[in-house]
């Protein structure tokens, strides 16, 4: 915690630091009278009354005035930092810095005006004017402002942002009192919610209380403080698609999770336009969540992957017509007009029992459209899902692309969606993301409590979600807990043997009143999940263990861990909030092998004939067997010996997968065919010269 004085305590003045929730404090900053105190992660900024800004880059061993002089004219009205931009207030003039304080720029469009309050959520920054010039906006981080002509010529005495919600002190000219206004739409426009305090009374500052619920705090000359609680973020919701497989649980929605949609740039496949190379590693998800491959897949990915078995049926999630399309890299697929303005994409499905290949066709909801499959690019079956809103609602998609790109699990984090603010242009012209609405029945899967402080040694606090259960023992302090149900942890380490335990993966999150995140707890969690016992197929049940993400070393830790086999639950306990999950080891983690057989009359290794193919396992659990004759473009279902009825050199690959979803790798297999006798004499070529381009 930092706390600046202007009147001397003890002796000192400046800034000080606690490191123990305020309990004791220590003075670490220049002998001046401050004003104001921000920070990002590397620098601590102190306004002052008369000598400008200091810096530290050490934590307060060090300070550096940065501006020359001393004087009204560099008193310091306000500071507000993030770990991207800073912006410093004078009475006349306006600065900021995006590398931590080292060089400063000046924002022309606040010369002369004194700019009192600055709010920074994301791309979008508010800065008011201390008197009557109203409220400024940028969506631009800081690059562009304009007016907000809704907010009207009035001073604006603080501006802040709590879920989802800007909250502004503005004397309001209807009542002739100085109130606190709300905008629920980015800055649109303003509503009063009180207290409606007297003309000379003013608005000294707002803060925020994260907390369920959240709270509104203010402080007003002459009356003191005040609060007001306030409501919690909810994303946008407009459900209208069931789960497009047959399901046990709605928590299976996320657990299939393998990709997610970049909210960052979902321009996968679009050749006009791609994302900065800076962000060709990171993606964003829908939780706010960003991060690098292979802890987040994938970057500039459109859809959301689902990691569902071979074979599969999709089912349509909402009625509307179905239509057919194929490329090199969705492979078969499907796609469903819902007439709401909304289109869904199936890709990678078998060649097999699609619902047409030919013209569109009305499906109903819960029909089945295709069976989850390997065609097009991909490594595994899974499913690719995809939605495409009507923007202009002119009833057609082929003029929505890629703007109109859209996340059906919404954008859920109070922060600021950045594909929806996206703004570029190219070759086809100007071009903005659009916005990502909630669009599924089925409830996203988490769940906040706020946790009481000063509970009685051996008295305990809990928090459930589905089969998860965590209990918080000897709680010292107020935190918010949070916890989500996350989707299905891709092991990274190098081994085949561990095997994720469905329906286990979840996040948690202690948030404490500033809406920090807390990194180490001060006191111990006891972690309870139900298992489905068959989810424990093929796994060893004296290895099964809870795991921890350690985003340090990029690896799963196991914890310690006790199982009961006879209620099939796992109990651990760990100090640090992550990503959890449960894992065991295989019983069975071998893949299976599969051998080709090829029959036909021949030539001079050239087959004459169309050669009949078969494809034989050992395997007693044999799953399946897929073939490809086009380099994997096309996969097909082996279900018993096939001609190769075309000519030329093809290359045969195939695999297998058995009962435990041990996939065996591809195996390559070359066919020479030459059924209209044409002349295959080889030709020795000498004295040739090869030169690299």
């Amino acid at each position: 915690i930092y706390a600046t004085t202007y009147y001397t305590v003890d002796g000192t003045r400046g800034l000080f630091l606690s490191e123990n929730f305020g309990e004791s404090w220590d003075n670490i900053g220049p002998s001046v009278s401050p004003t104001k105190i921000d920070r990002d992660k590397e620098t601590i900024y102190l306004g002052t009354r008369h000598y400008g800004v200091y810096t530290s880059h050490d934590e307060g061993e060090t300070w550096e005035k940065i501006w020359e002089g001393s004087g009204t004219a560099l008193r310091i009205q306000e500071i507000q930092s993030s770990e991207d931009i800073t912006f410093v207030s004078t009475l006349a003039y306006t600065y900021k810095t995006l590398d931590n304080g080292i060089t400063w720029e000046k924002v022309e469009d606040f010369d002369l005006l004194t700019i009192g309050t600055i709010c920074i959520n994301g791309n979008t920054i508010f800065a008011g004017s201390t008197g009557k010039s109203g409220l400024y906006v940028s969506r631009d981080k800081g690059i562009t402002w304009e007016r907000v002509l809704s907010f009207g010529n009035y001073s604006v005495d603080k501006i802040v942002y709590l879920e989802g919600i800007y909250y502004a002190g503005r004397y309001n000219p209807e009542t002739c009192k100085y109130s606190i206004f709300k905008s629920l739409d980015d800055g649109e426009s303003w509503s009063d919610i009180g207290p409606n305090i007297s003309s000379i009374d003013k608005v000294n500052s707002l803060a925020t209380l994260y907390a369920k619920p959240p709270y509104l705090l203010a402080t007003v000359s002459t009356k003191g403080a005040y609060k007001s609680q306030t409501e919690m973020f909810a994303p946008r919701k407009i459900p209208f698609l069931e789960i497009p497989w047959n399901y046990q649980n709605e928590s299976e929605l996320t657990d299939n999770i393998t990709s997610y949609f970049d909210h960052s740039y979902p321009l996968l496949g679009y050749s006009y336009f791609y994302e900065p190379h800076e962000y060709g590693n990171t993606t964003l998800n829908f939780l706010g969540y960003e991060d690098t491959q292979p802890n987040l897949y994938y970057s500039s990915h459109s859809g959301t992957d689902f990691g569902l078995k071979y074979g599969t049926e999709i089912l349509a999630p909402a009625s509307g017509y179905a239509s057919y399309y194929y490329c090199e890299d969705c492979g078969n697929s499907i796609k469903i007009d819902h007439g709401n303005g909304y289109q869904t994409t199936y890709m990678h499905l078998q060649d097999e029992d699609l619902i047409t290949k030919t013209d569109p066709i009305w499906v109903n909801n819960n029909d089945i459209i295709g069976k989850v499959g390997l065609t097009g690019r991909t490594t595994g079956p899974h499913l690719h899902f995809e939605v495409l809103k009507d923007l202009n609602m002119d009833r057609t998609f082929s003029n929505d692309f890629p703007m109109g790109r859209t996340d059906p699990f919404g954008w859920q984090t109070s922060i600021t969606d950045p594909w929806e603010e996206f703004v570029w242009s190219d070759i086809l012209g100007s071009h903005s993301g659009t916005d990502s609405s909630y669009i599924w029945n089925a409830l996203p899967r988490e769940l906040s409590e706020t946790i009481s402080a000063g509970t009685e040694p051996g008295d305990a606090s809990s928090i459930t979600l589905d089969n998860k259960y965590l209990e918080f023992l000897d709680t010292k302090n107020f935190f918010t807990a949070k916890i989500t149900s996350y989707i299905n942890p891709l092991l990274n380490q190098a081994t085949d043997i561990l095997s994720y335990i469905k329906n286990t993966s979840f996040i948690f999150d202690a948030i404490d009143q500033t809406k920090n995140k807390i990194g180490y707890m001060d006191n111990f969690i006891n972690i309870s999940i139900e298992i489905n016992p068959k989810s424990l197929q093929n796994i060893d049940l004296d290895t099964i263990g809870v795991y921890q993400w350690d985003k340090l070393q990029n690896l799963w830790e196991k914890i310690p861990s006790t199982f009961d086999e006879q209620l099939s639950k796992i109990q651990a306990t760990t100090n640090h909030p992550s990503w959890f999950a449960v894992f065991g080891e295989k019983i069975d983690s071998v893949p299976p092998e599969t051998h080709v057989a090829v029959s036909g009359s021949q030539d001079d290794n050239w087959y004459t004939e169309y050669p009949l193919i078969t494809l034989v396992s050992d395997e007693d659990d044999l799953d399946f067997t897929v073939y490809s004759i086009d380099n994997g473009n096309l996969w097909h279902n082996y279900n018993q010996p096939f001609y190769i009825e075309k000519d030329g050199i093809v290359n045969l690959i195939y695999k297998s997968q058995d009962n435990n979803e041990n996939m065996e790798r591809e195996n390559n297999y070359t066919i020479n065919i030459n059924t209209e006798g044409i002349k295959t004499d080889r030709i020795k070529v000498k004295d040739a010269k090869f030169t690299l381009q």
